[in-house]
């Protein structure tokens, strides 16, 4: 009889095991929505305490994170806050990554000012700001409009040693600083250089939205 139970609590335990493998693979708008809310509830605890984001702020933003969380289960999940190099909250974040052959995430991004929702497919990232759609980003490492499809800014990879430049079509942002693969970061490191001291809202917008999409992939992988 005990063993009959325990086969059956197994064989529950199993189903759903799968169940939830199955949730998560492939998901639908539903789920993805559903998805974004928890995130959005669960990061909304921090939202008082993120400083704005201003010059001053960029110019102390720090691969620093407290409240880290990584977790590898059927599902890849991550929250973190991003901090200044005094320890001052900038930017929390949650991501999710699904049950999928090539990359399927989602990932949204919380600051003082602004929230931010990416969503990863295979070589894609499309980029929501304040619920409006800001444009995708493609394998070339450019972020084209979703207005009108032309080029709004790019991650320039072969820039100078150390260092990614954020480009528009009219001039550089700013830069964000690099690490080799598999580097831990050094605490207090800055994780920007080189930022322009007259950025405008637009700018100022697209930088972050490539910069911190950066930060945590890099904190993920």
């Amino acid at each position: 009889m005990l063993f009959f139970l325990i086969t059956m609590l197994v064989g529950v335990l199993g189903l759903l095991f799968l169940l939830r493998v199955f949730a998560n693979f492939k998901p639908g708008e539903r789920k993805l929505q559903a998805d974004l809310q928890k995130m959005r509830t669960e990061i909304g605890q921090y939202g008082g305490e993120l400083a704005p984001i201003d010059k001053q702020e960029l110019d102390l933003f720090a691969v620093d994170q407290v409240n880290r969380v990584l977790k590898k289960r059927a599902t890849l999940t991550a929250k973190g806050v991003f901090t200044t190099i005094y320890h001052e909250p900038v930017a929390a974040y949650s991501y999710k990554r699904y049950v999928s052959s090539k990359l399927n995430a989602l990932l949204y991004v919380r600051t003082a000012e602004r929230e931010y929702v990416y969503r990863f497919k295979d070589k894609d990232v499309q980029i929501i700001v304040n619920q409006r759609p800001l444009g995708t980003i493609k394998e070339n490492g450019v972020l084209y409009s979703a207005a009108d499809g032309k080029m709004m800014a790019r991650i320039n990879r072969e820039g100078v040693q150390g260092l990614l430049p954020v480009v528009t079509p009219s001039r550089e942002l700013g830069s964000i600083v690099a690490t080799s693969p598999g580097a831990k970061p050094v605490l207090s490191t800055r994780a920007f250089e080189f930022v322009k001291d007259n950025f405008n809202e637009e700018e100022e917008t697209l930088f972050l939205s490539i910069a911190l999409m950066e930060l945590v992939k890099r904190s993920i992988d």
